[in-house]
């Protein structure tokens, strides 16, 4: 080919008219046959395996990939990836094999490993233990009120103040018996549960004024 000739080739592939026709042809079927035609070729997939291992060592592709992982882009296909049926059920495989077996010995024999190790260990115990020492605590006296506490304000909208403290024995199973919407009493369970219903309010308040509890400078709420 001349020179004049390739001079013309290279001004006309920059013509509006030459760009038009590619991005046509790029969408047609016999391209798009071809394309996947030489993709499938040894040769090709020969010659991207040598070239990706050169290329992704560049400092070039590096900062790239390192800007696109932090991408809005990159973590949503990230997260719809880990999501999917296929990609838990690889990982599932991929974690019995013996190369990732490997990799986890030697990775946890490393500084950064130990310290990973090290911390959810940690991280376990402490649960453990945040977990027994609440089972302990809740069926503790305390316990038991901060539980009537959070039931009283989460399910009822009401405070949870007591105005004395337990005057009755062990014996006698003891409720806290709301005399407004503030203040709490103890009161003998069953005759908490005596008054259920509509008016449960005011008619315990009376039969705790009967016990001389002297009430009704408390009693503010409704029924």
């Amino acid at each position: 080919m001349s020179i004049y000739r390739k001079d013309w080739w290279k001004k006309y592939r920059q013509t509006p008219q030459r760009k038009s026709w590619l991005k046509k042809y790029y969408q047609t079927q016999k391209y798009k046959e071809h394309i996947k035609q030489v993709n499938n070729s040894i040769g090709r997939k020969e010659y991207m395996k040598k070239y990706n291992l050169t290329y992704s060592q560049t400092p070039q592709r590096k900062i790239y990939f390192k800007k696109y992982q932090q991408s809005p882009k990159y973590k949503a296909y990230v997260k719809k990836r880990n999501q999917s049926v296929e990609r838990k059920v690889y990982m599932k495989k991929y974690g019995l094999t013996q190369k990732q077996k490997d990799y986890r010995k030697r990775y946890y024999q490393s500084p950064h490993g130990k310290i990973v190790l090290m911390r959810n260990q940690l991280k376990t115990s402490y649960k453990g233990y945040c977990k027994r020492y609440a089972k302990n605590y809740y069926h503790t006296p305390t316990g038991k009120m901060v539980i009537r506490g959070v039931r009283a304000r989460r399910k009822r909208n009401l405070s949870f103040i007591p105005i004395m403290d337990n005057p009755f024995p062990k014996e006698i199973k003891v409720d806290y018996h709301h005399i407004n919407d503030i203040f709490v009493i103890p009161t003998p369970m069953k005759l908490h549960r005596k008054t259920l219903g509509k008016k449960h309010r005011n008619k315990s308040n009376q039969l705790l004024n009967r016990l001389g509890f002297n009430i009704n400078i408390f009693n503010q709420g409704g029924e």
